[in-house]
Order: C-alpha cells, then sequence, then structure tokens
C-alpha cells in the first residue's frame, strides 16, 4: 500500500510528492512472493513529476467536452525501506512514466473540483554488491492510482 499527499506548480504541470507505504513478509507472500522479501518494510517516498504533454478533449470534441483531459509525465522516485535483506535502512530510486487519463474537473466549484486516475510504469535501479545472476538490478513496475485535487 502506497499514499501521499503533493503539490503543483506552473498550471499542473510540476508535481511534488511525498508518500508513505508498507510491505511486510506475510503480505508479500499473500501477494504470491515465495523468497525472502528484499525491500520492504515502512516505505518513505518523494516524487517529483513533469508534464510532458496534456490533451485537452475539447479541442477534439469542442466545448461538451471542456471538463475532459488527459496527460503524460515523466519524472523520478526515491524511496527510503526500512526493511532489507542486511537490516539497514536503505535508498532506491527510479525513473517513471506516467498517463493521467481520465482527468476530470468539474465547473463552478472552489474545492475539490478536480480528480483523475493514473497509470505509472517505473524502472527500479537497485545497487548491489554481489555478483549473482539471480538479482535483478533493474525492476520494473506498473503503478494504477487515484489522485484528488483539494484546490
Amino acid at each position: 500500500m502506497d499514499m501521499g499527499l503533493g503539490l503543483s506548480f506552473f498550471d499542473d504541470n510540476v508535481k511534488i510528492q511525498a508518500s508513505y507505504g508498507f510491505m511486510t513478509q506475510a503480505l508479500y507472500e499473500n501477494m504470491g512472493g515465495s523468497d525472502t522479501l528484499r525491500y520492504g518494510g515502512d516505505v518513505l517516498g518523494l516524487k517529483l513529476l513533469a508534464n510532458i504533454y496534456t490533451l485537452p478533449f475539447y479541442d477534439i470534441g469542442g466545448p461538451d467536452w471542456s471538463w475532459l483531459s488527459a496527460s503524460v509525465a515523466l519524472g523520478a522516485n526515491f524511496s527510503l525501506f526500512s526493511a532489507t535483506q542486511s537490516g539497514k535502512s536503505t535508498w532506491l530510486s527510479a525513473i517513471l512514466a506516467q498517463l493521467e487519463f481520465p482527468k476530470v474537473t468539474i465547473p463552478n466549484r472552489s474545492y475539490l473540483r478536480n480528480f483523475s486516475a493514473f497509470t505509472e510504469g517505473q524502472l527500479w535501479f537497485v545497487p548491489t554488491d554481489v555478483a549473482s545472476d539471480d538479482l535483478a538490478v533493474i525492476i520494473p513496475r506498473v503503478v494504477l492510482g487515484l489522485r484528488l485535487y483539494m484546490f
């Protein structure tokens, strides 16, 4: 599980998010994992996103579609994992690409007027000093999420 809060700047083109999540060995095994969890425990994260493209649907369908849009962003994620196989907390980083769709805007409201769903592809970089063909040093992940804009 992972939950976060963030701020957006420059007309929602730059986002910075702080998050908290957790993964225990028991949860990992319940999700189908059979080996020892390499990274888990409490996870504190910081994510930076830069929007590279926005598609307002009024460009395609006219003013009746001004409430709907989509955007694509690139970014980075830095997370501190409290439980590792070494027994020490470890920072890991990832690059990511995010598709935010549908991005809905409710007109004539000041608060809670925007919400969206997003799909995010991540490539996690895992440092290791052990020579082994079994250890993955780049781990791909897909994340699905919801975003609610307060203001």
